[in-house]
This record gives structure tokens, sequence and C-alpha cells, in this order.
């Protein structure tokens, strides 16, 4: 997986446009980041009634805790 990750920054670090940054942002969905401070997070993207995603982010900072749109 870290391959296909590498792939979509460089492609992004190449050519940057909204395209290629919203295939980062797809594909990032769930990965372990952390804060400034060290907190970990992850994201995911909401999917509308048509089963595509919207853009709509959703952010969980702590394991069990209650996701922020």
């Amino acid at each position: 997986m870290m391959d296909e990750y590498q792939k979509k920054i460089n492609e992004l670090n190449k050519e940057p446009d909204e395209k290629k940054l919203w295939n980062c942002i797809v594909a990032f969905q769930g990965y372990p980041f952390e804060t400034v401070s060290g907190l970990p997070f992850s994201y995911t993207l909401k999917r509308g009634r048509n089963g595509e995603l919207t853009k709509e982010l959703w952010v969980d900072r702590r394991e069990n805790s209650k996701s922020l749109a």
C-alpha cells in the first residue's frame, strides 16, 4: 500500500492540480496521521445516497470517538 501512497504523492508533486490532490485525499482515507502535538487521527470521506464520495471529510481523532464533519 505504501507504493500506492507514494505514487499518488509523486503524481501530485510532478504536476499539482485539483484532480491529483483529490486522488491523494481519497487514497489516504484511514491512514494514521498525527497532529502537530502528536495526537493520532485519521479521516474518511462521506458517501452520498448514490454511493459516490462527497466532499465531506470526517475526522476521527480518538478511538471510539464521534466523528466531526
